[in-house]
């Protein structure tokens, strides 16, 4: 009796050993009751800092404090690479333009152990938000990214109705598209798409043209020689004649208005939710202004819109090229407190804060999750659907910081040739031109300073 009394409290302290065990297993890796002070280099300032992230993260995570350091505090002359080994930040928000930078510098620390780890899910971010997160040489994660922006085809269903016309579909290439617009009677105040400040990166001509071009694999610039244009090419030229064209004859009607306008203003003022547009393109931001139940509209009417996908390239229908990163949460690599930075990395990554922010976000988020509480009975499904190519180039090969300036050049030269004042070739002659005179020039001014 004595024997098996013992033989049954030596098997309850081995049970409790291993549950024990379990348990720290589980058990979260920084300690929450500990007071750390991170400190993070992003965009913005320290308010935007709280108002974007730390207010949130600090209900969860009260004890832990932040110093905020600005991107827009680097010298001229000073890389971000040495702006970082110097400041020694436990995090970095980075952004779509230097995420693919810093992820190939050697200064953040790969995710992929964390998630190992603590068998932290990956599986419900959206097929655009991984691709472009691991679009590292090694394929490597080195943050994550709450939100993200995306843009799709807008089309009024009314309208389709009345003309007769089939509703667009995802997976259409640019030509399709353009060709149903036609059907449309310019002539009658109904433009078949439109286009204006909502739709960009897509509102110019200028951005429409680059945007044909890199949907069918087209570079601004050869691989080896980033100082020099190849648009003298038949499918540059091809994707020329093809914008020009459309807004000669109406297909397309561009407002050029960049100035930004009240709400109110610009839902009476933009020509898709007037009714005057069959189709138009734009982000989320667009469709917070075109359902009245989002947003209601004293004197406009709700509009029975459908969305699909942004045309692509026909070869590769599963892949789209205007997903775009919002911030992106890193660990840099040396940091004194990388456990509770990877709280904050994982937690603002994660499912619990995305289904907090979901019935209140202005942007896309990440987790699939929780994409239908964004805007209860719409499906907003082809924002996610499509994969990001993660060798695609958003800049077709050119700088992001002369980009912008090359497409106001192609504006330009696009509308002469819409207006006939020049030939479509001219036009591309005259990009090449002024185009590798404005690289040149921005690349001496860097090499200067």
């Amino acid at each position: 009796m004595k024997t098996r009394l013992c033989l049954t409290v030596a098997i309850m302290l081995i049970f409790a050993a291993l549950a024990s065990a379990c348990t720290d297993r589980k058990k979260e890796p920084f300690d929450r009751s500990e007071h750390v002070t991170l400190k993070v280099l992003g965009d913005g300032d320290e308010k935007s800092f709280y108002s974007a992230y730390g207010n949130d993260f600090n209900d969860e995570y009260p004890n832990i404090e932040f110093e905020f350091v600005s991107f827009q505090d680097i010298n001229p002359d000073r890389t971000i690479e040495k702006f970082i080994e110097t400041e020694k930040p436990d995090i970095v928000i980075a952004q779509r333009y230097n995420y693919p930078v810093l992820a190939e510098s050697g200064l953040l620390a790969e995710l992929d152990p964390f998630v190992k780890r603590d068998g932290y899910d990956l599986s419900t971010i959206s097929p655009p938000v991984i691709d472009l997160l691991r679009a590292t040489d090694s394929g490597s994660l080195y943050g994550l990214a709450p939100f993200f922006n995306n843009s799709v085809l807008y089309y009024n269903a009314a309208l389709f109705r009345q003309y007769k016309v089939e509703p667009p579909r995802n997976g259409m290439s640019w030509e399709q598209l353009l060709q149903l617009a036609k059907r449309f009677p310019a002539d009658s105040g109904i433009s078949g798409l439109s286009l204006d400040r909502n739709s960009r990166p897509l509102g110019t001509l200028g951005a429409l043209f680059a945007q044909i071009g890199k949907s069918n694999g087209l570079r601004l610039a050869a691989v080896n020689r980033k100082d020099n244009l190849v648009l003298d090419t038949e499918g540059w030229i091809r994707a020329a004649e093809t914008a020009a064209l459309a807004y000669r004859s109406g297909t397309i009607a561009i407002d050029d208005n960049k100035q930004p306008l009240p709400p109110d203003d610009a839902v009476k003022k933009n020509r898709f939710i007037s009714g005057d547009s069959a189709m138009t393109i734009g982000g989320f931001s667009l469709l917070q202004l075109i359902d009245r139940h989002l947003f209601p509209v004293n004197g406009v009417q709700p509009i029975d819109y459908g969305i699909v996908t942004v045309p692509i390239d026909p070869s590769r229908p599963e892949v789209g090229t205007l997903a775009e990163l919002g911030g992106v949460l890193c660990l840099y690599k040396n940091s004194e407190h990388r456990e509770a930075a990877w709280a904050f990395i994982q937690y603002l990554g994660g499912d619990v804060y995305a289904k907090l922010k979901s019935q209140s976000s202005e942007q896309l988020i990440s987790r699939t999750s929780h994409q239908k509480d964004l805007v209860p009975e719409r499906s907003l499904e082809p924002f996610y659907s499509q994969h990001a190519d993660p060798d695609a180039d958003a800049y077709a090969g050119i700088n992001p910081r002369v980009y912008g300036g090359l497409v106001q050049l192609f504006d330009r030269k696009l509308k002469q040739a819409a207006e006939g004042e020049v030939s479509v070739q001219e036009a591309i002659d005259s990009m090449v031109s002024e185009g590798n005179t404005l690289v040149k020039s921005w690349r001496e001014k860097v090499n200067a300073s």
